[in-house]
């Protein structure tokens, strides 16, 4: 049994793991490493590694076993599902106030969700940017770490002193904040204005709801109110609404007021519901979305809701896809651009929809 202690731990020993664990040794701490391909841990002790201070590990549970407490663990692996796999992993291995370090660049969202959750069994997260590619993190990468606040002065003395440098000689790290810190952002919102969730863990929230009753609301305004037949007349024709006494300007003005608060509401869902905070580019794309899903819908409020349960699964299934078996999430654009032209061609061919 290994008898050694190690300052730290790191997991994943491709190029980026190898160059970082050679840059924390070379600043006097010792670092215990572990590969999912053990090969790879004997090769690095023996080769590059040699003579130096680390420990090779084959287990994740002997990786934890010659930590110094409070344990710190920087992963390095591919960003998505394999970190909340290692995660799980690690998790009923340690103690309360051991620390899990992301330093595979993944979604903020991500790093808020793993904070929460390994703050709630007593455990400290921190995701942490690292900047400066495989010569970087050799020579000195510049970190930007954010997350579980009590993890700063735990890992502050290795993460300052294997950091780039100004050249003032000022570390090029320090803390960033809360979890999802590093990204333009609001303060976290209270709690009390958060939507609940409808299933408890999983994501589906009340937002949902909202979302129906809006539908509701439009179909009836458009097609059961004198606005709505309005609004559809001058879309039909501007010249036959001129006739009619309609003016198109007050028409365009007034729906494209209500389709700013509809789109109001449904970033407000989307930060009260998924976010707790106001991010910014966190509507990025939903503008084209919204397009494709209107026209799938054939532009009826009621069919809208199938459409956007459409495209929501083609982009969420688009992820599990890259994440599990490599295949380009930029797929479904492809898939949405022809759904568009479908539609489109179809409309065009019925002539277009009834006022």
């Amino acid at each position: 049994m290994n008898t050694q202690i190690a300052d730290i731990g790191l997991i994943g020993l491709a190029v980026m793991g190898e160059n970082l664990a050679l840059n924390i040794e070379s600043h006097g701490f010792s670092v215990a490493v572990y590969n999912r391909t053990t090969a790879r841990v004997d090769a690095f002790v023996a080769g590059r590694g040699g003579g130096k201070r680390f420990i090779g590990t084959h287990a994740i549970e002997e990786l934890v076993r010659v930590l110094a407490r409070p344990r710190k663990i920087i992963m390095l692996v591919k960003a998505g599902e394999a970190v909340d796999s290692l995660i799980g992993q690690l998790t009923p291995l340690l103690e309360p106030g051991d620390i899990l370090i992301d330093g595979g660049n993944s979604l903020f969202t991500d790093t808020i969700r793993r904070t929460r959750a390994l703050e709630a069994q007593g455990l400290l997260y921190v995701g942490s940017g690292v900047s400066g590619g495989e010569e970087g993190a050799l020579t000195g990468p510049s970190l930007m770490p954010g997350g579980s606040p009590a993890a700063w002065p735990q890992i502050r003395p290795i993460f300052q002193a294997i950091c780039a440098r100004t050249p003032e000689g000022d570390p090029c790290c320090d803390w960033m904040g809360e979890d999802g810190a590093g990204f333009p952002q609001s303060p976290m919102f209270e709690n009390a204005v958060w939507l609940p969730k409808l299933l408890p863990g999983t994501d589906l929230h009340s937002g949902i709801l909202l979302a129906v009753l809006a539908a509701l609301a439009a179909n009836f305004l458009l097609w059961r109110t004198t606005l709505g037949f309005r609004w559809r007349l001058v879309g039909a024709s501007q010249p036959a609404a001129r006739y009619a006494g309609v003016s198109p300007g007050k028409m365009v003005f007034s729906l494209m007021a209500t389709a700013g608060a509809l789109a109001g509401l449904a970033g407000a869902i989307e930060c009260l519901g998924v976010h707790y905070r106001l991010i910014e580019g966190f509507s990025a794309g939903f503008g084209f979305n919204a397009v494709a899903i209107a026209l799938m819908g054939a532009l009826n409020p009621l069919y809208v809701l199938p459409s956007a349960l459409f495209f929501g699964f083609l982009e969420t299934g688009a992820l599990a896809m890259q994440r599990q078996v490599g295949v380009p999430s930029s797929l479904v654009l492809v898939i949405q651009g022809l759904t568009m032209v479908f539609v489109l061609c179809a409309i065009g061919r019925s002539g277009g929809e009834k006022v």
